[in-house]
């Protein structure tokens, strides 16, 4: 226990959640004077570390030490008894990183984080990481999490950084689509500074939400006023890669961009990283004179379309007079100075991108 002056220099707080494995094949769910207690020295913790002047991040790892197919959904709201706990006196948690390590653990249920954010109203950076939902088990509690997540967090959350784990996914990275989902996801990017998502909602999906249903006519100039960073995955493998698909959510990025006024980073990818289109956008100053830029960096081997690189220059010149520089750069995925290059763009690590390459 940290007590008197050295709360100060707290930075994050980790709640390593450890759980029996499964390969006896009989796991009893915790009972309630065990989560009780459990709960009551993490919250003696926590109110002993958070101060009202110094925000901390709070860092829950959920982690099992071996998984089979038979497992119990005990993260899906029989772990943590969140009415034991009063959150909402712990004020100053601007940071909540949550992360699933285990394929028995796979995500929170939606009920979990709804209480969790109602709780946390200091919060500015959301940081979510679920473990893959196994092909066809625990979809639609996956998706609810989702869902949760982007309707229940409140507004002065400014980054959210909510990815799905690769594994399990090569044959079929997605094997369900909601129109609900999609447009939560929308949704909450209207509001952002920052919104990083993988395998969570398909850019095609998302860029279709901004249409009519999605954006109030009086909004459409500006229809993101803060968000200047953004990141979306397609459901595109190297085996099914359908260029012109991917041109057309390009083209649909290029001119939703339009109405972002303060956008630096937009990045569209495939989950298997061989198809991944940056475009990052600012001003630069050559012999003391101003300039816009458009950096294009891209996996392609085929050269883009040249009409999304029209749009992306209207998207960039109706902003500003100043003179455009356009600067694309051809990359290979296979070369590791690249993918550690992409990984950085994307704020993740190998081992959430390509587990199998980091084992």
């Amino acid at each position: 226990m940290v007590k008197g002056y050295r709360r100060t220099f707290v930075e994050e707080i980790t709640h390593n959640i450890e759980l029996p494995g499964n390969s006896s094949g009989n796991v009893e769910v915790e009972t309630e004077k065990e989560i009780r207690r459990n709960n009551a020295l993490f919250t003696m913790a926590a109110f002993s570390l958070f101060k009202h002047d110094h925000g901390l991040a709070l860092r829950i790892n959920v982690r099992s030490a071996d998984d089979v197919e038979d497992w119990p959904p005990r993260m899906l709201g029989s772990l943590l008894n969140f009415k034991l706990k009063k959150l909402s006196l712990v004020p100053m948690v601007n940071e909540l990183l949550w992360i699933f390590y285990s394929e028995s653990t796979r995500s929170a249920s939606a009920n979990a984080i709804s209480i969790l954010l109602r709780g946390m109203n200091h919060l500015t950076r959301l940081v979510y990481h679920p473990h893959c939902s196994q092909l066809g088990e625990g979809q639609s509690l996956r998706d609810d999490a989702f869902l949760a997540l982007f309707q229940k967090h409140r507004g002065w959350v400014k980054c959210m950084v909510v990815r799905e784990s690769a594994y399990l996914l090569e044959d079929n990275p997605f094997t369900e689509k909601r129109e609900d989902l999609a447009l939560a996801c929308f949704h909450a990017s209207l509001h952002l500074e920052s919104l990083i998502t993988s395998r969570v909602v398909d850019a095609f999906d998302f860029f279709r939400c901004t249409g009519d249903l999605g954006i109030p006519i009086e909004s459409r100039r500006q229809a993101w006023p803060e968000l200047n960073q953004l990141v979306l995955s397609c459901n595109l493998s190297s085996s099914s890669f359908d260029e012109e698909m991917m041109n057309t959510v390009l083209l649909a990025a290029g001119k939703a961009a339009m109405r972002v006024p303060k956008l630096e980073k937009m990045i569209i990818w495939s989950w298997d990283a061989e198809n991944y289109v940056a475009f990052f956008s600012g001003y630069v100053l050559r012999c003391i004179k101003p300039y816009s830029f458009i950096d294009i960096r891209t996996t392609w081997r085929s050269a883009l379309n040249q009409e999304v690189v029209r749009c992306w220059e209207n998207a960039v010149t109706e902003k500003t007079s100043y003179e455009l520089i356009v600067e694309p750069q051809r990359l290979d995925w296979r070369d590791e100075h690249v993918v550690n290059e992409l990984l950085e763009d994307l704020e993740t690590s190998n081992s959430i991108l390509f587990p199998e390459t980091s084992k």
